[in-house]
């Protein structure tokens, strides 16, 4: 029973430090509660391991001294002893339960056995179950005849690979356990293996117990894959639930926002993308506020590159912003200068332009950016509509207003289908001046900067105007709503 309770405790014990071991690697990659489950979960399994690697250095020893024993070695009390022989009884024997024939070691069974039918059709096959409820061995007093004398069985020993569940007198077997000198007989002793007994000579026991050491290895190293990769599989499964994964992207968020590099890198670790899309279709690197945070984001993968959800690549998104300082660290990790947006077709620089951002134009210039702009220079500034470009803009706002997407289509150029449906659906009526006027423009060659006015005399409207075949079109449209424009022309007159 010590033994016993002793390798009780070695496996909670074996338990206790695997599973505090998992759970301090899974702490830190893992959602709770998942790390603690697996923590528990994988310790128990790399305690069954250990256990099976415990019973097969056992079977090891034991093949060992049935060889030495085999060789010749006399059994010396109190140690481990193999003997070979025939059974002999030592008393009257045993009546098998059931078929009543007399034997020395029999086992029963009592059960329920029915037929259960699987598949259907031309797969439909019958196969019988049983269902035990009781089982047991039975064994009479005996021995095993040696050539040095009858070796008494002091103790139970469990068949093991009989093809019979009965064992009659003079079976050969090989049984290894404890020498008694006292007793001159083999005694149970579960520090060593037990009392057990294997079918033919010793050559038999050898194989057997090699193969027991052998597939208790193997099934080892299977629990312990198991308990430590597989249960950081079936986390990492769990990590990619929608519930989960929404989650590390919240807190992800988080840390960007306050500028935490540590929980931001930690959310990263656990999968998070560095090219992250909140549910507000803001880009993570919009909520980066720090040069270290924004070079950590990149450590991990960020593309300066990706359109979000709407189209608009990052850069055109910090011009859009005026995120400064934001597209000069994308312009340094590889942005496209040139990059459009996936409908609108307008570049960076365009939206600068529009936006009246000078700082931002000259920026993305030196970074390559092209775009339809024409200088803010007084030799190309007009106050007078020479170019009679005031019809081509009150025949667009006409178009908007009745919601005829023909006739907006053949006074622009190269913009989107969705702004077309949007036109039919009379979605941008009533949102221009009825009588816009003409304030100024800036001419260059085949480009051309139309202002006019509306309702309001603060109102602005810019309208960018390409030559296209020898006709104006209009390629963009925005609105002075920070009243830098104005002031810039100003500036020129």
């Amino acid at each position: 029973m010590k033994a016993i309770k002793r390798g009780c405790l070695e496996i909670f014990v074996i338990w206790a430090l695997a599973g505090f071991g998992l759970y301090v690697a899974f702490t830190p990659r893992f959602e709770p509660p998942g790390h603690l489950y697996g923590a528990i979960g994988g310790g128990f399994l790399i305690s069954c391991a250990w256990g099976l690697v415990r019973n097969s250095v056992i079977a090891l020893k034991q093949r060992r001294q049935i060889i030495r024993c085999r060789d010749g070695q006399p059994p010396e009390h109190g140690k481990t002893y193999a003997a070979d022989g025939p059974l002999v009884l030592l008393k009257d024997p045993l009546l098998a339960p059931f078929t009543k024939r007399a034997c020395v070691i029999h086992g029963y069974e009592f059960f329920h056995r029915h037929t259960r039918t699987l598949g259907d059709g031309k797969t439909r096959e019958t196969c019988f179950e049983k269902d035990v409820f009781l089982s047991g061995y039975g064994m009479a007093p005996c021995a095993i005849k040696t050539p040095a004398g009858d070796m008494q069985l002091m103790g139970f020993p469990v068949p093991e690979a009989f093809p019979e569940e009965t064992l009659n007198a003079g079976t050969q077997v090989c049984v290894i356990g404890k020498y008694d000198a006292l007793k001159k007989g083999l005694i149970q002793d579960f520090n060593t293996g037990g009392l057990e007994m294997f079918p033919g000579d010793t050559a038999s026991g050898i194989r057997n117990l090699a193969k027991r050491a052998t597939s208790g290895f193997f099934f080892a190293l299977f629990l312990f894959c198991l308990g430590t990769a597989g249960v950081g599989f079936l986390l990492k499964a769990r990590e990619g639930s929608e519930e989960i994964r929404k989650t590390l992207e919240k807190r992800f968020i988080q840390a960007l926002d306050a500028n935490d590099p540590v929980m931001a890198e930690k959310w990263l670790k656990r999968g998070v993308s560095p090219n992250l899309i909140d549910p507000s279709n803001v880009a993570a690197v919009f909520h980066v506020t720090s040069r270290g945070m924004f070079m950590l984001l990149r450590q991990y993968g960020f593309d300066p590159n990706q359109p979000d959800a709407n189209g608009y690549p990052p850069l055109l998104n910090a011009v859009q912003q005026g995120r400064r300082q934001i597209a000069e660290w994308l312009l340094e990790a590889g942005a496209n200068a040139n990059q459009m947006h996936a409908g609108w077709r307008v570049t960076p620089l365009e939206s600068a332009y529009d936006n009246a951002d000078w700082l931002m134009v000259e920026m993305l210039a030196r970074a390559g950016g092209r775009g339809i702009v024409v200088p803010i220079q007084r030799q190309y500034l007009t106050q007078t509509d020479t170019m009679d470009f005031m019809p081509l803009i009150r025949r667009y706002w006409a178009a908007l207003e009745a919601g005829n997407p023909e006739e907006a289509r053949q006074v622009t150029d190269g913009w989107p289908a969705d702004f077309f449906k949007g036109v039919a659906r009379r979605f941008y009526a009533n949102a221009r001046p009825r009588e816009p006027a003409f304030f100024a423009a800036l001419i260059q060659q085949d480009a051309a900067v139309v202002f006019t006015t509306g309702d309001s005399a603060r109102d602005l409207y810019v309208h960018v105007l390409k030559k296209k075949a020898g006709t104006w079109r209009i390629a963009r449209e925005s609105w002075d709503d920070r009243g830098v424009w104005r002031n810039t022309l100003a500036e020129l007159e």
